[in-house]
C-alpha cells in the first residue's frame, strides 16, 4: 500500500494497494542495514511511461525509491530519514477502509458488537460485490446498526 500521493493522475496515492514483484538493492550493501535502492510494484491499470527495458523487469512496472525527509530540531540537529512510501497491507483497518477505499475483496472480523454505530457497516460496504465479501466468524445479525445518518434519507 502506498503511504504518499506519489503521482495522482495515475492514481499511485495514499492508500492504493498494488503488488510487489521485485526488490532491487545497491550493489554490496547489506540489506538488513539498508533499504532497497528500488521497488518494482505492478499497478492495475496504470497507463504512464514505460520503465526502461532492463533484464528481469516488465516494462510495465514502476520503480518506487526511497524518499529522504530533511529537518532540524529546536536546538539545531539535522535529522534525516529514509523510507519507501510504501507498507504492507495484508490487513488493514476499518478505520483506513473508511478513507474512501473500494476493496475487490473483504474478509471482516466482527468481534462481539459494534465499538460504533455503523462501524460494521462500513467494512461490508466498501467491497465491490456479495462475492467479494467474507466473515471470519459467526454473528448475531441483530448485533448490526445502521448509522442513523442513513436512516435519515
Amino acid at each position: 500500500m502506498f503511504t504518499h500521493n506519489l503521482w495522482t493522475s495515475e492514481e499511485l496515492v495514499n492508500g492504493a494497494q498494488d503488488v510487489v514483484k521485485k526488490i532491487w538493492f545497491d550493489q554490496g550493501s547489506n540489506a538488513c542495514n539498508h533499504p532497497p535502492a528500488v521497488v518494482f510494484v505492478q499497478c492495475e491499470g496504470y497507463s504512464g511511461p514505460k520503465t526502461p527495458a532492463w533484464k528481469g523487469i516488465s516494462l510495465s512496472w514502476i520503480p518506487i525509491v526511497p524518499a529522504v525527509g530533511q529537518w532540524e530540531t529546536k536546538i539545531g540537529q539535522a535529522l534525516t530519514c529514509t523510507q519507501l512510501p510504501l507498507m504492507m497491507a495484508w490487513g488493514i483497518t476499518i478505520l483506513k477502509i473508511s478513507q474512501g477505499l473500494t476493496l475487490e475483496k473483504v474478509v471482516v472480523e466482527l468481534g462481539d458488537k459494534d465499538l460504533s454505530a455503523g462501524l460494521t457497516f462500513v467494512a461490508i460496504s466498501r467491497v465491490k460485490t456479495l462475492q467479494g465479501l467474507a466473515f471470519c466468524t459467526c454473528f448475531n445479525h441483530a448485533e448490526l446498526k445502521t448509522p442513523k445518518q442513513l436512516i435519515l434519507y
